[in-house]
C-alpha cells in the first residue's frame, strides 16, 4: 500500500478530474462526506482545505486515514483511494489496529492482509446502504400493494351489491310464468269433463261449478290468450264483454281485434243503426 502527502492527493485528484472528495478513517468510516451542500456541488479545491483541516484537527489520532475520489457520490461505484499517514509516531508496519499480514496461524487458517480487510470494509459499507435503501424500497411497495388489495376489496364489495345475481328458483319462476294461465285452464277443462262424463247428476252440479275469478291487466298478453280462448269455445257473451273492455282501454287494440275476429262490418252496422235512432 502506497503512502501519500497530502498535496500529491490533492494534485492527482485535479489531475485526473475528479469531481468529488471525502475522507474515512481506517476502518471505512466516513468523516468528511463528499462535497455536495444541499444537492449543490462545492467546488474540489474547497473540499480539499476541509479535509486538510481535518486532518489537522486534534480531534483525529495519529494513523493511516483514506481521502476517496470519485466522479460520482455514488456508493455502488468503487471509489479511487489515496492513503495518508497522519503524524510520525504510527507507520503502517507499526499500527497493530490496520496492519494485517497474510500469514498462516496455529490452526492453519489463512489471515486476510490489510489490503484485502480495506477492500471488505468498503463491500461492508456499500452493502449495508443498498441493504437499508432496498429496505426502504420494499417497505414502500409492501405499504402501496396493502392499498391496492384494500381498494380491490372495496369495489368488490360495491360490484357485489350493485349487482345481486338471479337464484336458480326465481329465473325458473319467470321462465314458467307466460304458461300458468294456460295451464290453469286446461286443467279447469280437464275437471269439469270429468264431472261432466256419463253422470247427469255430475251435469247440475257443474252448473253450480265456477272457475275462479282471475284478473287480467287490460290489453296484456295474458288477456289477449284469454279472449282467443272466450272466441276458440264459442263463449259469445263474455267475449263481448271482454270487447268492451279493451275498447274502453285502448281503442288501438281494441280496432286490431276487431279485424282479427271479422267484426268490422258489424260494428259498422250497429254505429249506422245507432245514428239512424237518434235521427
Amino acid at each position: 500500500m502506497k503512502i501519500y502527502k497530502f498535496e500529491q492527493i490533492k494534485r492527482l485528484a485535479l489531475d485526473e478530474g475528479f469531481k468529488y472528495a471525502s475522507l474515512e478513517d481506517q476502518d471505512g468510516r466516513k468523516l468528511l462526506p463528499y462535497n455536495i451542500n444541499k444537492n449543490k456541488v462545492v467546488k474540489l479545491e474547497a473540499h480539499f482545505a476541509l479535509i486538510k483541516k481535518k486532518l489537522d484537527s486534534e480531534i483525529l489520532d495519529e494513523g493511516i486515514y483514506c481521502v476517496c475520489c470519485a466522479n460520482a457520490p455514488n456508493q455502488t461505484q468503487d471509489p479511487t483511494r489515496f492513503y495518508i499517514q497522519k503524524g510520525t509516531g504510527a507507520t503502517v508496519e507499526q499500527n497493530p489496529t490496520i496492519v494485517i499480514r497474510e500469514k498462516n496461524n496455529s490452526r492453519g487458517e489463512s489471515v486476510l492482509s490489510w489490503q484485502q480487510a480495506i477492500e471488505n470494509n468498503d463491500i461492508i459499507a456499500r452493502l449495508t446502504i443498498e441493504k437499508k435503501f432496498l429496505t426502504e424500497k420494499n417497505n414502500e411497495l409492501g405499504a402501496y400493494v396493502k392499498e391496492l388489495e384494500a381498494e380491490l376489496e372495496i369495489s368488490k364489495s360495491k360490484e357485489l351489491a350493485e349487482k345481486i345475481p338471479e337464484s336458480s328458483t326465481s329465473k325458473f319462476l319467470n321462465e314458467i310464468a307466460p304458461s300458468i294461465p294456460s295451464i290453469l285452464d286446461r286443467y279447469f277443462d280437464l275437471e269439469e269433463r270429468k264431472l261432466t262424463k256419463g253422470n247427469p247428476v255430475n251435469k247440475k252440479i257443474n252448473q253450480s261449478f265456477k272457475k275462479p275469478l282471475r284478473m287480467f291487466k287490460t290489453g296484456s298478453e295474458e288477456h289477449l290468450v284469454h279472449i282467443e280462448k272466450l272466441y276458440t269455445d264459442g263463449n259469445e257473451e263474455k267475449f263481448n264483454e271482454q270487447l268492451d273492455r279493451i275498447e274502453k282501454s285502448n281503442t288501438e287494440i281494441y280496432n286490431q281485434l276487431l279485424v282479427k275476429y271479422n267484426l268490422v262490418e258489424e260494428e259498422e252496422e250497429e254505429e249506422k243503426e245507432k245514428e239512424e235512432t237518434k235521427n
